[in-house]
């Protein structure tokens, strides 16, 4: 199963890292090993996750990535 994720980041993969929380989560960007912005909050609420849904979306398109890979580590 591991590979098949592995397999999943390519060159133009947007990489988000998420350290989660009880309340605030954490999310950091890469692309191509660069750190995209900086790390941003959001909370533990379904709107806040539908914003970062967009925010991702609205990043993928912006620097032309070809798909998102989300990786979550409790904090």
């Amino acid at each position: 199963m591991k590979v098949s994720k592995i397999k999943q980041i390519q060159p133009n993969t947007l990489i988000v890292g998420i350290d989660i929380a009880k309340q605030t989560h954490w999310a950091q960007m890469m692309l191509q090993g660069k750190l995209i912005g900086k790390a941003f909050s959001f909370q533990n609420t379904r709107e806040s996750f539908e914003n970062l849904v967009t925010t991702l979306k609205a990043y993928q398109q912006k620097l032309g990535a070809t798909n998102i890979v989300v990786g979550m580590e409790p904090t």
